[in-house]
């Protein structure tokens, strides 16, 4: 009888670049967790509309490679730039990296105060 291989065997490697992501992403939820002691697996797969903390987990842990829309909930949730965790995925979003960014202020003629 033949063993099927586990989920996590089949699962493709992280490349080293995706493995950095995830360990920069970990050290800035870890960081901001001591500020707001709130912030949990649970709180931000709950805001990020996933089912469990374990595609959180995934993330942080470099399991699962991040994705655009996940960098974009993480830089928005953890008040930082995509490019502080992932230049590439920042890379991918062009200038619209900035809209994402904590210190994004829309120009006075496009939303008047």
């Amino acid at each position: 009888m033949t063993r099927q291989p586990s989920a996590r065997s089949r699962r493709k490697q992280l490349t080293d670049i995706e493995l950095m992501e995830c360990n920069a992403l970990k050290l800035i939820y870890e960081r901001e967790k001591k500020n707001r002691p709130d912030l949990t697996q649970d709180s931000l797969s709950e805001s990020f509309g996933y089912k469990t903390q374990g595609a959180i987990s995934h993330y942080l842990n470099g399991v699962a490679p991040l994705n655009l829309e996940a960098a974009v909930k993480f830089a928005v949730t953890l008040n930082c730039n995509i490019e502080d965790f992932s230049p590439r995925l920042a890379a991918q979003l062009g200038p619209l990296h900035r809209i994402v960014s904590p210190d994004f202020k829309p120009p006075p003629d496009i939303c008047p105060g």
